[in-house]
């Protein structure tokens, strides 16, 4: 029912856009990515940019085939990682210097309060371990893959201490416990 008389003429009616962004972001979060990029994105132009917002990404999944597109990820991480739950990517031909930048862009991910749950990671035999998956602030991850290719995956004390973690899948040749190491009492 539409107001009429003097209250009309005072308060202009107002619409979905008229909401604050930060409002129509959060409403935006309560959808699914499939509702909002096959339906909700399709409105206009204002929509279908806060649909594609960072801050709605949930899950990011990537083939790192160059050191470029690993930076680009890194880069992309440590501005808007606070946001993804999910992050799955596969690594080759990292440098030292490359693997530190991205232990730290999946460290951010995981001290941020909405915190990714789930990580899985695939990498190269030449590249070594990263050490973002053996942080302290990786006790709240729940879901853990780790694949090594072409190299031994050496599991270490850390990874009994990581009690939130529900689900687990290691993959290498040889895969190797390190003396006292065990899996988390979790799984």
């Amino acid at each position: 029912m539409a107001a009429t008389g003097p209250a009309a003429a005072r308060w202009p009616a107002l619409g979905l856009l008229d909401l604050p962004e930060g409002v129509l972001l959060r409403c935006l979060s309560l959808l699914s990515q499939q509702e909002r990029l096959t339906s909700v994105c399709l409105v206009c132009k204002h929509l279908l940019a806060l649909c594609t917002a960072p801050e709605l990404l949930r899950q990011a999944d990537a083939v790192l085939s160059s050191p470029q597109a690993a930076e680009a990820l890194a880069g992309f991480l440590a501005r808007h990682g606070e946001h993804v739950r999910v992050l799955r990517f596969d690594a080759y031909d990292w440098t030292p210097e490359l693997t530190a930048r991205m232990a730290a862009a999946v460290a951010g991910c995981l001290m941020a309060p909405r915190h990714l749950a789930r990580l899985d990671f695939t990498l190269e035999g030449s590249l070594p371990l990263p050490g973002f998956w053996l942080g302290s602030h990786q006790q709240r991850l729940q879901g853990l893959s780790m694949v090594k290719l072409g190299a031994e995956l050496e599991i270490t004390t850390a990874l009994g201490q990581r009690a939130a973690l529900t689900a687990l899948s290691l993959s290498a040749a040889p895969l190797r416990f390190s003396p006292g190491a065990r899996l988390p009492p979790s799984l």
